[in-house]
């Protein structure tokens, strides 16, 4: 079957341990544009160091001029706004506006999933698909003694709604049309619920599929993935108190 081919460049804007890699993959598999490795701007990846030049000279100028050149090629990418310097963000905006990029944002409707993820990833060194497999079966009880600092865990997912909220104010105040799309839309035990929601992205890259079309790309986002580390997190802590917490948090712009 021939699937659509999506040609203008995208952003995918998300936080941290939101999920949603096959989401990805699929839709650079169908890109007619290159991919740069995810979270690109990262220090430490393949264009921190235009992020690291900036931590040194906050120059503005060198790093819109830098991040331009690089998106000027056109390439696909995910980007995490709360690992990054604000000014960093802010630059990617206005550049990926001017080089007629689409915009998506990648978010969970629940974050107590991601923040008790995201500090699973952080006390047992497991970032990805390897080190879960590396460290399945393993005794991670010392990686779990200590409770979850609550007031921490609120204090990050606040900066990094308020940051998403942010980019997805400043495309819209531009004219842009941000498409929105939660992790837990894609993976909904109701298929129609993930069919709804891959049509209406597409829909937004200018590509409206057909029944059978929807039912492959659902194959490829749904059928592999998923690093068998949420049942562990019944392992930590002070989840409760976490959770009394979340109505603190802001809401994001981009929630459906």
């Amino acid at each position: 079957m021939t699937l659509p081919r999506i040609q203008a460049p995208f952003v995918i804007w998300t936080l941290q341990r939101t999920g949603g890699t096959n989401f990805n993959n699929c839709l650079n598999h169908l890109s007619d544009c290159p991919r740069l490795q995810d979270e690109a701007f990262n220090p430490g990846r393949e264009q921190g160091h235009l992020t690291e030049a900036w931590k040194r000279s906050k120059d503005t100028d060198a790093l819109r001029r830098d991040i331009g050149a690089v998106c000027a090629q056109h390439p696909n990418f995910k980007h995490c706004v709360e690992l990054v310097p604000w000014p960093v963000n802010e630059v990617l905006t206005e550049v990926t506006l001017t080089h007629g990029y689409s915009h998506i944002f990648l978010y969970r409707r629940n974050p107590l999933e991601r923040i008790l993820s995201r500090e699973y990833a952080r006390r047992t060194s497991t970032w990805g698909p390897r080190q879960a497999q590396a460290t399945a079966g393993k005794d991670i009880s010392g990686a779990m003694e200590d409770p979850l600092d609550a007031d921490a865990a609120i204090r990050h997912e606040t900066m990094a709604n308020t940051r998403l909220n942010r980019v997805w104010t400043a495309l819209e105040a531009a004219g842009a049309t941000p498409i929105p799309i939660s992790f837990e839309e894609l993976y909904a035990t109701d298929e129609t619920v993930a069919r709804q929601s891959l049509e209406r992205v597409f829909a937004g890259l200018g590509q409206v599929l057909s029944a059978d079309q929807t039912t492959e790309i659902m194959d490829m986002v749904r059928t592999r993935g998923d690093q068998k580390t949420r049942d562990r997190y019944s392992q930590f802590k002070g989840v409760g108190q976490v959770k009394e917490r979340l109505a603190e948090l802001p809401s994001l712009l981009c929630s459906t």
